[in-house]
């Protein structure tokens, strides 16, 4: 059985070119266009979730307020935070204290589905 995949982004267009290439991975991918869809996601289906990729800044609940939820209601569910933040208004301090790992934007799907395959396989 394929561990499912949570991706969380507003943009459509990057939103699927993620979940087509790690569909191709094996995963079995489940997408959400906003944070709020992604909580109700998570709030339905938090067991069926191994990692979650959640885009920093999104309009209307962004990245932090769906991480904050998944830490406290999914702990088990593994996060990666995509962003295009510079690292002054996102810094590896503030991302471990998240509990997730950082994915600086513009990053190859190649290296998106090495961190994923790292955070699905981790215990």
């Amino acid at each position: 059985m394929s561990q499912s995949i949570l991706i969380v982004d507003d943009e459509r267009e990057i939103r699927e070119l993620q979940a087509e290439y790690l569909g191709a991975q094996g995963y079995d991918v489940v997408t959400a266009s906003s944070g709020g869809e992604a909580i109700s996601l998570l709030r339905d289906e938090a067991h069926r979730f191994a990692v979650a990729v959640v885009d920093w800044q999104m309009t209307g609940i962004d990245g932090r307020a769906v991480i904050d939820m998944i830490r406290r209601q999914c702990p088990h569910v593994r996060v990666l935070i995509s962003t295009g933040r510079a690292p002054e208004e996102l810094s590896e301090q503030t991302v471990h204290r998240l509990g997730g790992v950082l994915l600086r934007k513009p990053f190859t799907l190649c290296s998106l589905g090495a961190e994923v395959q790292k955070l699905s396989f981790v215990e």
